[in-house]
């Protein structure tokens, strides 16, 4: 009877060491349990923070590309419209060097061969007076004088030349013939340079005059 008591005695303390220990071992797991769980929201909150991290930085990098792109556009589109003004400024230029104007035509034009005849236009009124002066020696020299105006092709076309022929005695004594005052011919102005064509006696035979 004592020894039953005993061992129900034994049996009773070790269930209850075995209710302790479950119930021991079941606030462990619900502690560990806790424990993941914050472990797995700081290893979420931490890959979160990482990848929006990554994410401005990606962004910045996108917004400094596009900005260095577009200054790159500006500074290209301002190239070209600098070279563009340049051309055709150096166009404009050109073409006023050629343009037939009372700036351009008007002055002192020389013989471009032996540099012994001078040409002289002038602006007068709405026509231009042409005066030529040509040595052909020492004491002796020819004198033309007409008038007209340039057509769109740079021709100036005259009718009314007065020619004169001025000699020089020993003494430095001149006297002037006049030789005629119908005559007829042409001259071209191109480009600051002057063709002489003489109707009356062929005496320019395309003589060139440049300023």
């Amino acid at each position: 009877m004592k020894k039953t008591n005993v061992t129900k005695a034994i049996v009773s303390a070790m269930i209850m060491g075995s209710l302790v220990f479950g119930l021991a071992a079941c606030g462990d797991e619900e502690k560990t349990t806790e424990a993941t769980t914050v472990a797995t929201t700081s290893e979420e909150t931490t890959t979160a923070t990482t990848e929006a991290t990554t994410a401005a930085t990606e962004a910045k990098k996108t917004e400094a590309t596009t900005a260095a792109k577009t200054e790159a556009k500006k500074t290209e589109a301002t190239t070209e419209a600098k070279t563009e003004a340049k051309t055709e400024a150096k166009t404009e230029a050109k073409a006023d060097s050629s343009a037939l104007t009372p700036k351009n035509l008007e002055g002192t034009y020389s013989e471009s061969s032996a540099g012994r005849g001078q040409m002289k236009v002038t602006e007068e009124g709405d026509s231009y007076c042409i005066e030529v002066n040509w040595s052909s020696s020492a004491n002796e020299s020819s004198r033309w004088l007409f008038h007209g105006n340039f057509d769109a092709n740079g021709v100036l076309t005259y009718s009314d030349c007065l020619k004169q022929t001025i000699t020089f005695d020993e003494n430095g004594k001149d006297t002037t013939v006049e030789d005629y005052t119908n005559g007829s011919g042409s001259i071209t102005w191109n480009n600051g340079t002057i063709t002489w064509k003489d109707n009356q006696e062929n005496v320019a035979d395309g003589s060139k005059f440049v300023k």
